[in-house]
């Protein structure tokens, strides 16, 4: 676990999730969706012969995208090998 967010207080914690939610939450609720849904294969490792876009890009090449980029939905596709 991590100390100082064990420490944090509960208004303290609800007012950041709040603020995450307000600025960037649709779009976190879309990458996530669609990285969700083959989570339970990478994790149990039953179907490797995918992987996500983003998976074969360079780090600089996805700091270069905006925040809330719909590039990013599409990094976040699964594609057969």
């Amino acid at each position: 676990m991590i100390p100082s967010i064990e420490k944090m207080s509960l208004p303290l914690f609800t007012y950041f999730l709040d603020l995450l939610d307000e600025s960037r939450g649709a779009f976190l609720r879309q990458v996530s969706q669609q990285i969700y849904e083959h989570m339970d294969d990478i994790l149990s490792r039953r179907n490797l012969c995918y992987r996500y876009e983003f998976e074969e890009m360079d780090a600089d090449f996805l700091k270069a995208e905006p925040h809330d980029s719909p590039a990013f939905l599409q990094f976040s596709k699964f594609n057969k090998l």
